[in-house]
């Protein structure tokens, strides 16, 4: 029964104040309307950028040319990864370049450059997408400046990228050079002294297991060796603890083991009944076989070596692009900001929500004034000494 009262006021409530909750909503609903059409139109340009190296790889003379391709060593440029494409498109360097090429600091009214570079990270997006390619947003009132920025980015992107690459090529084809140069003095160097021994000695052939085992020693310092170039490069760019270069330490460790059993310096191992230490080989003999080991040696570090330079030479002079443009920005026709069916509904709810207060308020006023006549005067007076006084203040303000 008393639910029933409580709905039936709310009812008689309603219908008294029905002419005033009306003309609210109508008001408050064109308010919204023109609120959203003042607003300022945002367009957003978008662009998917795919890595070249996600898909192709491009000429690797190392890999085709080199005998020790199994080993792990590649020295060639490997690119970049999706993270260090997300560094540099965030980076300030293509930051600066965007605000200088379309003078935003005086279109944004900006105080100076970093001001400038704090409203553009506010209005860039760049993220991976679901299918792992880049996706860069800009987000602008003009959507022919948001497309051209979207573009010029992608464009500094690619070459930001070529110039790390050119970068880290360089100075990979200057450490293989100067590998390279001192493998040469070494090589002639030991094919003069294994001429000068036979010259002397008349010591021209050797049995065929010895040979035979010439060359596995060869092959294995030429692996040492190209393990230790490997071990090097790792060193200067990954942590100690990185998995490619344990893998490298163990199995360095191994193959040092199987050359130190092949000379009879460790313990016997795979090996050991193929082979005749060189300790047992007579003095000339083991001299021979020193001397063509050596040059045998240094020959194969140079067939491992040429073909890692050569791959770095092609990767600092090539001028391929380092991306590829999936989805090229292109001025929006369509805002995507403001929504203004959204804020329509905002503010006429809110006008609504402020109109029934006011209705409450006003519903306990009057009853208050009808059953509690001492409370409302009290009320009433304070309510009214507060606007002379504020009124008085006002008027004093004025007068000074």
């Amino acid at each position: 029964m008393q639910s029933a009262s409580k709905l039936a006021s709310v009812f008689v409530t309603a219908a008294k104040w029905r002419r005033i909750l009306v003309v609210n909503f109508f008001i408050f609903a064109f308010l919204g309307a023109g609120i959203s059409l003042l607003l300022p139109k945002w367009y957003k340009a978008n662009s998917t950028i795919i890595p070249s190296n996600k898909y192709s790889q491009g000429i690797d003379l190392a890999a085709m040319l080199n005998p020790f391709a199994g080993t792990g060593l590649d020295l060639s440029s490997a690119g970049s990864d999706m993270i260090t494409f997300l560094g540099i498109l965030k980076s300030r360097t293509i930051g600066e370049a965007a605000v200088k090429k379309f003078n935003l600091i005086d279109y944004w009214g900006s105080r100076n450059m970093d001001d400038a570079l704090i409203t553009l990270d506010s209005r860039i997006s760049v993220d991976i997408n679901n299918e792992g390619f880049i996706l860069l947003e800009v987000e602008e009132k003009d959507p022919v400046l948001a497309a051209d920025l979207v573009n010029f980015m992608v464009a500094q992107l690619d070459s930001v990228n070529k110039a790390l690459s050119v970068q880290n090529a360089k100075a990979t084809r200057e450490f293989l050079e100067a590998r390279v140069n001192e493998m040469m003095a070494l090589l002639n160097a030991a094919e003069d002294s294994l001429r000068d021994f036979q010259e002397k000695n008349g010591a021209y052939s050797i049995p065929e297991q010895t040979m035979a085992m010439i060359q596995i020693s060869a092959d294995l310092q030429a692996q040492i060796y190209a393990l230790e170039v490997k071990m090097q490069l790792l060193q200067g760019s990954v942590n100690a603890d990185h998995p490619e270069l344990l893998n490298s330490k163990l199995e360095l460790k191994e193959l040092k083991s199987k050359l130190n059993s092949l000379e009879g310096k460790g313990s016997s191992g795979d090996l050991a009944k193929y082979q005749i230490p060189f300790a047992k080989i007579p003095e000339i003999g083991m001299e021979f076989i020193r001397l063509t080991r050596e040059v045998e040696k240094f020959g194969m570090i140079l067939q491992v070596l040429y073909p890692q330079l050569e791959n770095a030479k092609l990767e600092e002079v090539k001028n391929t692009p380092t991306i590829q443009v999936l989805d090229t920005a292109r001025p929006a026709l369509l805002r995507f900001k403001p929504t203004r069916s959204k804020i329509t509904m905002i503010i006429t709810f809110m006008g609504m929500a402020l109109t029934v207060l006011y209705i409450i308020i006003a519903e306990r006023w009057n009853a208050m004034r009808q059953t509690d006549e001492a409370s409302y005067r009290q009320i009433d007076a304070s309510w009214k000494a507060i606007l002379t006084d504020a009124i008085f203040w006002k008027k004093r303000k004025k007068q000074f």
